[in-house]
């Protein structure tokens, strides 16, 4: 494999970790809107239950303790790459390179977060009722 080649240990992690990050955690994440939506939208699936089952039709909100796991699990496993890979050890770092680092990891979680976040609030008002949560999001 050409990517393997042409370096030491850490760069070849940080190419596999990268490339975990577009291959996986992108796609589930867009996975992940793609059944709360189509599950939960006015003309979703489960509407389409009720209409042979109208037991199926309780109240059942996008965001119950089920798909906030899977969604907690999701985010986290995409979060974590940069737990995985570190910027080049120095021995003295002055405050302006500190600050530069603190800004790029914090712009590389927004960034790894961005398509569900985007997701999610683009989507209908109707798919984020909280629910149950509404008293704990107040």
């Amino acid at each position: 494999w050409k990517f393997m080649q042409g370096g030491d240990g850490s760069d070849v992690f940080r190419r596999v970790v990268t490339i975990k990050f577009f291959t996986q955690d992108l796609m589930q994440q867009g996975l992940i809107l793609a059944y709360l939506y189509s599950w939960y939208n006015d003309g979703g699936l489960r509407c389409q239950l009720c209409l042979f089952d109208v037991q199926h039709c309780d109240d059942e909100y996008a965001f119950h303790f089920g798909n906030l796991v899977l969604i907690g699990c999701t985010l986290f496993s995409s979060v974590c790459n940069q737990l995985l890979i570190s910027a080049k050890n120095k021995k003295y770092y002055d405050e302006d390179e500190e600050v530069l680092v603190c800004f790029v990891r914090t712009a590389m979680l927004a960034a790894s977060i961005l398509p569900f976040t985007t997701g999610i609030l683009t989507m209908q008002s109707h798919l984020l009722r909280l629910g149950p949560w509404t008293i704990m999001a107040a």
